[in-house]
C-alpha cells in the first residue's frame, strides 16, 4: 500500500494513531502531510519528524481540505472531534466527524487518490449517544 518516495495525508494526525502511523508511513519510504487544527501538536511532530510536511486547517472547511489533497497518493482521515472536546455538544461532533468527513469523502471524487481509509474508535460500534452516532455516520 505504502510505496517509496509518494506522498501520503493524514487527517487528524497529531494524536498517538497519527504520529504512529506517520512513522510507520516514514519507516517504508514513504512522505508524510499532517493536516490538523492544532499548530501546537503540528510543531512537536516536525521538532520529531522532521521530513514531515504540516499543514493547519480544518476538515470543516473544504478549500483548506482541497489544498491538503495535493499531490497525495492515499489518505488516512483519522481527523474527529473526541468525546472529550465536545463543548459545543452534539452540533460541534455533526460539523467536525460528519460534515469534516464528507469534505474529506468528496474531495477523494474530485482529486482521485489511491485509497482513502477512514478510521474511528470504539464509540461507532457501541453507538451510544450524539458523539456516538456521528462515529457511526
Amino acid at each position: 500500500m505504502i510505496k517509496k518516495d509518494e506522498l501520503y495525508l493524514i487527517t487528524g494526525g497529531t494524536g498517538v494513531v497519527g504520529e504512529s502511523l506517520c512513522d510507520r508511513i516514514l519507516q517504508m519510504g514513504g512522505k508524510v502531510r499532517i493536516f490538523s487544527r492544532s499548530q501546537a501538536k503540528l510543531l512537536k511532530l516536525k521538532e520529531q519528524y522532521k521530513s514531515i510536511e504540516t499543514i493547519i486547517g480544518d476538515v470543516t472547511n473544504r478549500q483548506e481540505v482541497a489544498s491538503a489533497y495535493k499531490d497525495a497518493k492515499g489518505v488516512f482521515h483519522l481527523a474527529a472531534l473526541a468525546q472529550s472536546m465536545q463543548s459545543g455538544g452534539a452540533s460541534d461532533s455533526i460539523k467536525t466527524n460528519v460534515i469534516g468527513s464528507m469534505n474529506v469523502l468528496e474531495q477523494s471524487l474530485k482529486t482521485p487518490v489511491e485509497f482513502l481509509l477512514g478510521v474511528s474508535s470504539d464509540k461507532a460500534v457501541q453507538v451510544s449517544g450524539p458523539y456516538g452516532a456521528t462515529k457511526f455516520l
